[in-house]
């Protein structure tokens, strides 16, 4: 198991043309500082293997979202699991 913290302080984003598909210096948008953490579980028992992810699990409770560009907002909470189990020894 663990957490996984990313923080990222206020700064001016490069702006995104989706017709030109670039990205380009601007100096309108000033994204806020945020702290995004993701959790995770790992378990192993011979050959299953069961995993588990949290991404933005402190979402809405110490900021409401980021921004990769300007009005193009991130991932939201989201989660993620799966289980793999080889038949064989």
């Amino acid at each position: 198991t663990g957490i996984v913290v990313h923080f990222r302080c206020s700064y001016r984003l490069d702006n995104y043309n989706p017709i030109n598909q670039q990205f380009f210096i601007q100096d309108d948008f000033t994204a806020d500082s945020f702290v995004r953490a993701d959790f995770f579980f790992n378990f192993r028992v011979q050959n299953f293997y069961l995993f588990a992810k949290i991404s933005n699990i402190n979402q809405g409770l110490t900021y409401d979202g980021y921004f990769l560009a300007p009005y193009y907002t991130g991932g939201k909470r989201t989660m993620d699991v799966g289980m793999r189990w080889s038949f064989f020894d």
